[in-house]
């Protein structure tokens, strides 16, 4: 089973890695499946996590991808801000992205992914 829920971590990297576009934050609805991911593999890898820094990385990528979500349909009912729904969704991205890459170095350091280049 742990198998799969560093499998799940990876599928929802890649997730997070491809929303990188201003045009991506119509596909908000994607976060929810994300994020339950997330869940089902901090439960799965709770009784082998005895970090607590871990158990953080997985409330904050949560909490990013909800917040995420947030400005997604913030970005659909209001025009006028959409600017700054724009810039909230990709920093909520970003930090759920650092979040998961974070958790996959400790759980899984021969396969994490690469830093991506700044």
């Amino acid at each position: 089973m742990t198998a799969k829920a560093v499998a799940d971590l990876h599928e929802v990297y890649v997730l997070l890695d491809s929303l990188s576009e201003p045009s991506d934050i119509r596909r908000f609805e994607e976060l929810e499946a994300a994020r339950e991911k997330v869940l089902a593999a901090a439960s799965t890898l709770a009784g082998e996590i005895d970090r607590h820094d871990l158990h953080h990385r997985f409330r904050s990528a949560v909490r990013s991808m909800e917040k995420a979500r947030r400005m997604g349909r913030a970005h659909r009912r209001n025009p006028l801000g959409r600017p700054l729904s724009h810039m909230r969704f990709a920093l909520n991205i970003g930090s759920a992205q650092g979040s998961v890459h974070l958790i996959l170095a400790a759980v899984d350091p021969g396969n994490a992914p690469a830093l991506p280049e700044t």
